[in-house]
């Protein structure tokens, strides 16, 4: 898939596992879907999402809506990456 680098200014191709690798050296990684999303419970539902580090291992996911941040957050941890980072889904990738 591919993902835009804000620093390096250009479009690369990267896999999930390549995105997590840049989550770990610190970068954010900011996902943006065709569709609003919601949660299981129907209490939340956003249309973006960035991902960040907050110490090792432990990842952060902030939510937006439009032009709104939320003020709503969850932690992760590598494992729960595997049931909650989805870039494939998304349709704009971009690495800060």
């Amino acid at each position: 898939m591919k993902a835009y680098d804000v620093q390096e200014k250009k479009e690369i191709e990267v896999t999930a596992d390549d995105l997590v690798k840049f989550i770990d050296a610190n970068r954010q990684v900011d996902l943006v879907f065709a569709e609003p999303r919601t949660d299981a419970d129907g209490y939340l539902t956003w249309d973006r999402e960035n991902w960040l580090l907050v110490k090792e291992g432990k990842y952060q996911r902030n939510y937006f809506l439009g032009d709104r941040a939320l003020r709503d957050y969850t932690h992760h941890n590598i494992y729960d990456l595997r049931n909650s980072f989805f870039p494939e889904e998304a349709i704009k990738i971009e690495i800060n």
